[in-house]
């Protein structure tokens, strides 16, 4: 979570949402700025340096008494199609991991839809965590909602501006003009998003409605459709 007093505004980091460009253009505006001096940015842990609780993927529940003292500061956070997200996740990994920890790395073979199974069915805690202990990324949030990152124990949206990764370089120009700083230059934005796949090109029938169900609630609160 970054969290700006001088400009008034909280960024909740859902994973693999362009998050890193985001950061990468705020982190001179954060009041925090003067032990971000010479930050490399190729470091590891950099971003967790940037944010305010140390953690880059905090919820708003994990600091909703924080946040309640800061009612009227700008909150926001970047959303992405679940399946097209669901892709993001499987690439990444298959990069860090590039062995048969995945099953397969090749998107044309059977191991995406083996990760869908293996990263979406339900299991026991003692299973989740020896599979998700295999690779050297966060698999535990793959399952997670991005509805949970940005909703109260009630299930209600705690956001103000719900900006889209699919017209990201758009919308963090409209943040920046909200918050009264200059756009970004075009070096800042993730070149993954650049001659980014088709994720319908690698679902069948079966593969999508896994995560039509698993994140129903993300689809309907955000207006998602295949």
């Amino acid at each position: 979570m970054l969290l700006s007093h001088h400009r008034r505004f909280v960024y909740f980091h859902i994973p693999k949402t362009g998050g890193s460009s985001l950061t990468s253009v705020f982190r001179d505006d954060l009041d925090t700025r003067a032990s971000l001096a010479g930050l490399d940015a190729r470091a590891p842990g950099w971003q967790d340096r940037c944010h305010f609780d140390g953690r880059q993927h905090s919820t708003y529940r994990d600091n909703a008494r924080l946040l309640a003292r800061y009612p009227d500061y700008f909150r926001f956070a970047f959303v992405r199609n679940p399946w097209d997200l669901a892709l993001s996740w499987y690439t990444a990994l298959a990069r860090a991991s590039p062995d048969e920890t995945l099953g397969s790395t090749h998107l044309s073979g059977p191991g995406f839809k083996q990760f869908l199974r293996r990263a979406l069915r339900p299991r026991a805690p003692g299973d989740w965590l020896a599979w998700a202990s295999q690779a050297p990324v966060h698999r535990f949030m793959i399952g997670r909602s991005q509805s949970d990152y940005l909703t109260d124990r009630a299930g209600r949206l705690q956001i103000d501006f719900l900006a889209r990764f699919e017209h990201y370089q758009e919308d963090l120009t409209a943040l920046c003009d909200h918050l009264g700083l200059a756009p970004p230059a075009p070096e800042h934005f993730n070149r993954s998003r650049h001659g980014r796949l088709d994720y319908r090109e690698f679902y069948d029938t079966h593969s999508r409605d896994w995560i039509a169900r698993r994140f129903r609630r993300d689809i309907e609160l955000f207006g998602y459709r295949f």
